[in-house]
């Protein structure tokens, strides 16, 4: 999902387009007044772009990705981050190996810190956690949909953990990934402090 980012949105959907095996890449424009629909149909003919002329939000627009895909996992990151290796989609859907597991934590390094977040800690067993973070995830589209999605009423930041307290509930688990991490960039277009309002 994106809005007024083409730079950043170019970049993110080079990396995914990458990917071994490939796989179906979705672009949902939320209303972008800079041309970013034109720019990645133009530089990227194989993905589907979604453009909306009216801004709904990028937890509307997730929501609605998953009915514009039949792919059994949905793989979402942000429009300012990259898949760092052209194997992440493949080894996060790997993970899925376990019908409990409805989504995967995907390792993320927040840069230009270099700590990696959300890895598993070792390459043996399958780790838990409680949530994922919305800019690296993978998740069941089943389960997703059976779940309703994220609640739109959330509006910034909060609904990936809401999302994962109901995943639970309904008794599916989060595992941590162990592919190489997504870096995310954080656009300098971030509104800093709605982060910081809707996240505490």
């Amino acid at each position: 999902v994106t809005k007024d980012r083409r730079v950043d949105v170019l970049r993110a959907v080079r990396s995914a387009v990458a990917q071994h095996p490939p796989i179906e890449v979705l672009v949902l424009d939320d209303g972008s007044t800079d041309g970013t629909a034109r720019a990645v149909r133009e530089a990227f003919p194989q993905v589907h772009v979604v453009r909306f002329e009216d801004s709904a939000g990028y937890i509307v627009r997730r929501n609605q990705a998953a009915s514009h895909t039949s792919a059994s996992i949905l793989v979402s990151i942000d429009d300012d981050a990259e898949l760092s290796s052209d194997d992440i989609v493949a080894a996060t859907v790997a993970q899925f190996d376990e019908p409990r597991v409805g989504a995967v934590a995907i390792p993320y390094v927040d840069l230009p810190d270099e700590t990696v977040l959300q890895h598993a800690p070792s390459d043996d067993g399958v780790h838990l956690v409680h949530r994922f973070r919305g800019t690296a995830y993978a998740v069941r589209r089943d389960v997703f949909v059976e779940l309703e999605g994220f609640r739109t009423m959330l509006k910034h930041q909060a609904e990936e953990a809401d999302f994962c307290l109901r995943l639970h509930a309904a008794g599916y688990v989060v595992r941590l990934g162990r592919s190489a991490p997504i870096r995310h960039y954080g656009s300098p277009t971030r509104d800093v402090e709605r982060t910081w309002f809707y996240e505490c």
